[in-house]
């Protein structure tokens, strides 16, 4: 079990938030056309249609989710963050047809983003999911748990221009594990994000970056 006591990417919906209509669902990108439309990191981003298959565990658990959720990301093209959640969020799409993604960029929707960050940053991505009714269940972001409890923490001494080598690597050595587990738990039940708050514990098996990260040049 994971300590989630400092878990920073699951969240419960807030009790004002505002409900997903139809009209706003089908304004909203899907992602390849915001791929197509990047301007920024466009080969990486094309990346994030041609990704590997997730892992058959959570092929089974995606598969398994037997209610309606719309996937709704804020992002921008320049976030490389956004570009793994992303390319998580496809995947766990394809794997039942129950599950629908689309996208909004944060610069054109910040009374979104106001509604969805943790501290005073507005930190992207986020990753809404919404039942049928288009209520929201509650929202995921910014980054995997295990690596933003290491930006946090071990990675404070490294000077914030210097950390993208670090992410990269994290992001390289999980091959999206983790984000498939976490995103996997907002998808599964519409109160997860709440319980996981609550009890502090989550069943994600997801290692933080070891030590020597932060020593290497």
């Amino acid at each position: 079990m994971l300590d989630t006591s400092r878990m920073r990417s699951l969240h419960h919906a807030a009790s004002h938030a505002a409900r997903l209509t139809d009209e706003h669902w089908v304004s909203a990108q899907t992602l390849s056309d915001f791929v197509n439309a990047a301007t920024a990191n466009q080969m990486l981003w094309r990346s994030t249609l041609c990704v590997p298959r997730l892992s058959p565990e959570h092929v089974e658990r995606a598969a398994a989710i037997a209610h309606e959720r719309r996937m709704l990301i804020l992002l921008e093209d320049w976030c490389i963050d956004a570009v793994h959640a992303a390319g998580v969020a496809q995947r766990l799409v394809e794997a039942n047809a129950l599950l629908s993604l689309r996208v909004l960029r944060r610069d054109e929707h910040l009374d979104v983003m106001d509604a969805h960050h943790v501290g005073a940053a507005r930190s992207i991505p986020v990753v809404m999911s919404f039942d049928h009714h288009g209520y929201e269940c509650g929202w995921w972001g910014p980054r995997p748990s295990p690596l933003q409890t290491w930006i946090e923490t071990e990675m404070q001494c490294i000077e914030t221009s210097a950390r993208s080598p670090f992410v990269r690597d994290w992001y390289t050595q999980d091959a999206g594990v983790t984000t498939e587990a976490e995103l996997l738990l907002l998808l599964e039940s519409p109160r997860i994000a709440h319980s996981v708050l609550a009890h502090g514990k989550v069943g994600v098996a997801a290692a933080a970056p070891t030590s020597r990260n932060t020593r290497r040049t």
